[in-house]
């Protein structure tokens, strides 16, 4: 048998591997997990299984609803843009200024690059392209 270790949060579980069967990992609720030995999972009764399912969700709460925000957003954003809507401040994502998502947007040093080269601040330059417009 070979020694696993499961890591998250601060928490490690040492198990031990089943070489036939393995384990199997059951989610009852967010950051709750039940592990069992693949074959007991057959075995054990379902209603066992749903009374340790609510007994986690009041432990850990109900799983958070679906974001508002696009999957691609990066936690960070969803982050930010949270806590500034949260203080009043009208912010958006970005899409908007794009007919369509990029596929391939720059990398951010590249970005850092092509505004290197800018003679004015930026709000300069922002004021000056809309005004050709």
């Amino acid at each position: 048998m070979a020694a696993i270790t499961i890591e998250r949060d601060g928490i490690k579980i040492p198990l031990e591997a089943i070489e036939d069967n393995g384990i199997t990992v059951i989610t009852l609720a967010p950051r709750a997990w039940l592990i069992l030995n693949a074959d007991a999972v057959a075995a054990y009764p379902r209603n066992k299984l749903d009374a340790l399912q609510r007994a986690a969700r009041n432990l850990v709460g109900e799983p958070e609803p679906e974001s508002e925000y696009p999957s691609y957003y990066s936690p960070g954003k969803v982050r930010a843009l949270k806590e500034m809507r949260a203080m009043g401040i009208d912010v958006s994502g970005g899409e908007e200024y794009f007919d369509e998502m990029p596929e391939n947007p720059p990398s951010l040093e590249q970005v850092r690059e092509i505004l290197s080269k800018t003679k004015r601040s930026l709000s300069d330059e922002v004021i000056a392209e809309r005004d050709e417009r």
